[in-house]
């Protein structure tokens, strides 16, 4: 049998040392945590502001159904964007739901990231779409 009476000292140094790493991880974990919730709430907040546009404005919707759509959807929503940040980028693509979209322009030494609307229609027109857009910063 190990007495372990005579090493008290040593056993409260690693019990004081495996507590103060604990409290050092759980620290560094909790401000990490919060630095990618900002940065994921930041991009939420453009989601839901892009959402609003297709929803909200109806110039916008109608773009959505015109041929030259993609290039005026681009420009609109850079320029609304630029009101949340000036070094947000985008690019955007318009298709039929069964065609795949894709997008030129988009940075591959960034990281972007893409949301993916679908619009139905307007008040005369039932011909449902996806708009995607691809959102990066400078």
């Amino acid at each position: 049998m190990v007495s372990y009476s005579g090493n008290k000292k040593a056993w409260v140094a690693i019990v004081e040392v495996s507590v103060a790493i604990v409290v050092l991880f759980a620290f560094l974990l909790l401000t990490f945590n919060q630095e990618s919730k900002k940065e994921t709430s930041r991009f939420n907040d453009l989601n839901k502001a892009i959402l609003f546009q297709v929803e909200e404005n109806e110039t916008f919707r109608n773009l959505v159904f015109s041929d030259d759509g993609t290039i005026s959807i681009e420009r609109d929503l850079q320029s609304f964007l630029k009101k949340f940040d000036a070094k947000i980028n985008l690019s955007v693509c318009i298709a039929s739901i069964e065609e795949p979209c894709s997008i030129s322009g988009v940075p591959s030494n960034k990281d972007v990231i893409s949301y993916e609307f679908f619009v139905e229609g307007n008040k005369t027109i039932y011909e449902p779409r996806k708009l995607r857009v691809s959102v990066w910063e400078d």
